[in-house]
């Protein structure tokens, strides 16, 4: 898919890693408070990025194949995108 909604997640995964990376740097040249702060940024992020997956892309893929959610183990189609 080139346009939608999963580019704006695909976009944030992206960002997530170069946060990851970025502050996995800082810790190894022992720049606490700089890694903490990332850290931070990388953690509201996340939280953010978790609340778009559930309410945009889980439904989206609820009706595709159907009863995937019970095979998957995840109940009778609710996300369990942050458990």
């Amino acid at each position: 898919m080139i346009n939608g909604p999963t580019v704006v997640i695909r976009s944030a995964h992206a960002e997530i890693r170069q946060l990851r990376d970025l502050a996995m740097d800082e810790i190894e040249k022992g720049q606490v408070e700089s890694a903490l702060a990332t850290i931070d940024t990388l953690d509201v992020l996340i939280q953010q990025h978790n609340v778009k997956e559930d309410n945009i892309l889980c439904p989206m893929r609820g009706g595709s194949i159907p009863h995937l959610m019970p095979v998957l183990g995840m109940g009778g189609g609710a996300c369990s995108c942050t458990a």
